[in-house]
């Protein structure tokens, strides 16, 4: 015997159909009414207790491209040249990292050895200087170099015995003369203070 299915709605199904849509339709539009897309969807007490007291205050952040007074930058420098003359000159450059200087610094050196002076209070391995002051550390210099030629300059204007002693803000380039033939090489650290 063969049953025919036929649909009927009679008044239970449609009412539990009706149920079911409702409910689901609305825990649709509950959730959409409800979804959080904004801190302000959120009252002041709740988002008090959620985000907690206020911290300390953090350190200052980084400092502009013009160092602050009193701010000093280190660094070190070499030159070398393994085949000299006498009277070669040797060239070496000194940047002050992208920053730059309120004005350009007066450069003083101290000789591998030497004692700390009022501008170059510092040593080789922690080095210092004065406000206004580039100071160069020798930590090596071999014996054909002459310390009196290390001065610092635009190549452009820089003169052969190097006493013309030009600095800029953004750093400078430091020279050293030759006294004999051979390898000359001068290393060493720097300190510059801004003014």
């Amino acid at each position: 015997m063969l049953f025919r299915f036929r649909p009927r709605l009679n008044h239970a199904s449609a009412v539990a159909y009706l149920a079911l849509f409702v409910a689901l339709g609305g825990t649709a539009i509950a959730a959409h009414h409800y979804l959080l897309t904004s801190t302000k969807q959120i009252s002041p007490k709740v988002l008090k207790k959620l985000r907690g007291r206020r911290g300390l205050r953090g350190p200052a952040g980084p400092v502009t491209t013009t160092l602050p007074s009193g701010q000093t930058l280190r660094g070190e420098f070499k030159t070398d040249q393994p085949e000299t003359s006498n009277g070669d000159n040797l060239g070496s450059a000194i940047s002050f990292g992208g920053f730059r200087l309120k004005t350009a610094p007066t450069p003083s050196e101290v000789d591998v050895g030497g004692p700390p002076t009022t501008s170059c209070p510092g040593t080789t391995t922690n080095p210092a200087a004065a406000r206004g002051k580039l100071c160069l550390y020798l930590t090596y210099r071999s014996p054909d170099v002459s310390t009196t030629a290390f001065t610092l300059g635009p190549v452009t204007t820089e003169d052969a015995t190097g006493t013309d002693r030009k600095t800029d803000p953004f750093g400078a380039q430091l020279y050293a003369r030759s006294t004999a033939s051979g390898r000359a090489e001068a290393d060493g650290t720097w300190a510059v203070t801004s003014p």
